[in-house]
């Protein structure tokens, strides 16, 4: 096996981890979410502290604006929205 498709391999193998590790942090995510009772359609930012000196802030945003001159169309013509993708951020 030439050194290429071994770093190719490994390259597959880190791709899969992280994949496995995005889907954990969203789904501790969501725990967090309602272990702290956050609504859904939140606006604005709350903070809660845990145990062990966590301050966890949630932050959730509707966007309002429409300019349709930004260019708020894909290339199909349809409208298209941008949502936070990262709500949950937690300090030490």
């Amino acid at each position: 096996m030439s050194n290429l498709a071994t770093v190719a391999g490994e390259w597959l193998a880190s791709k899969a981890a992280e994949a496995a590790a995005v889907t954990h942090r969203r789904e501790c995510e969501d725990k967090m979410l309602s272990l702290i009772g956050i609504p859904e359609d939140l606006d604005g930012v709350e903070t809660a502290d845990a145990p062990g000196g966590y301050k966890i802030k949630v932050v959730g945003r509707i966007n309002r604006r429409v300019d349709g001159d930004s260019g708020a169309r894909n290339r199909s013509g349809e409208w298209t929205c941008r949502t936070s993708a990262n709500p949950v951020q937690v300090e030490a």
